[in-house]
């Protein structure tokens, strides 16, 4: 694995600044979410303020150095290799969960996303914070620190970051993973838009599934564990072949 592009100066802003940042638009999400709930507002419009905040928070505390937020063109094959990851990662990662976890409890958000209308969920659980969360953790940390220490310690540290931000025991073995192949993918693109598109999908995909749990592609993929294991699983390293 390498670095992002030498051509980038290695200045102080880069190591020091994007983490703070970073660590920052983290705060104000959690920040956002709680003043909002704790002042009657929905939970998803609690949950969409909190990204847009953040978002904001971003673009503006990087105005003078607009690299620093990985939003940067990719080649193709970047934005292929992640969609396959987003679109794979889940169904693994789904069984790992159930043998650690067998009866996981239903979160609020599970609640959330089969309560509310299908489009506004779509646009704040899977749209939102892909943008949101690979800005922070991919587009910003995980590319800064690649600058500073070996590109493989800087995508395990911001998986691991991004695993405690989202709380949940069960939910952090999945977010952990898949922020390490997010986390592969953005360094070696050197952007996060590519890993936007996968974090997506792979949010997209949950929200059928909790919405619609008798999916056909569902129903299949029950009655045959094995085989869809083993197609997710090929179709996931075929994404990170075609990202390396």
């Amino acid at each position: 694995m390498t670095s992002p592009s030498p051509s980038e100066p290695r200045t102080h802003s880069l190591y020091h600044a994007p983490l703070a940042i970073a660590g920052c638009a983290i705060a104000t999400i959690y920040a956002v979410q709680i003043v909002l709930a704790g002042a009657g507002a929905p939970a998803l419009v609690a949950a969409a303020a909190s990204y847009v905040v953040a978002i904001a928070f971003v673009v503006v505390a990087a105005r003078r150095d607009r690299a620093l937020l990985g939003v940067r063109r990719a080649r193709p094959r970047y934005f292929a290799g992640a969609i396959l990851v987003g679109i794979a990662l889940w169904f693994p990662m789904l069984v790992v969960v159930a043998l650690i976890v067998p009866s996981p409890e239903v979160r609020p958000l599970e609640h959330l996303v089969t309560s509310a209308p299908a489009a506004p969920t779509l646009v704040v659980i899977a749209l939102l914070p892909a943008i949101c969360e690979e800005l922070v953790f991919r587009g910003i940390a995980a590319r800064a620190l690649a600058r500073r220490i070996h590109p493989a310690l800087a995508v395990l540290a911001t998986a691991a970051a991004f695993a405690i931000y989202h709380l949940q025991p069960a939910q952090m073995v999945a977010t952990f993973v898949l922020g390490l192949a997010l986390g592969f993918i953005a360094i070696r693109a050197n952007s996060a838009l590519p890993t936007m598109c996968a974090h997506a999908a792979n949010n997209a995909i949950a929200i059928v599934l909790v919405r619609d749990p008798d999916a056909s592609f569902w129903r299949w993929m029950t009655a045959n564990p094995a085989i869809a294991l083993a197609a997710c699983i090929v179709v996931v390293v075929g994404g990170l072949v075609l990202a390396r």
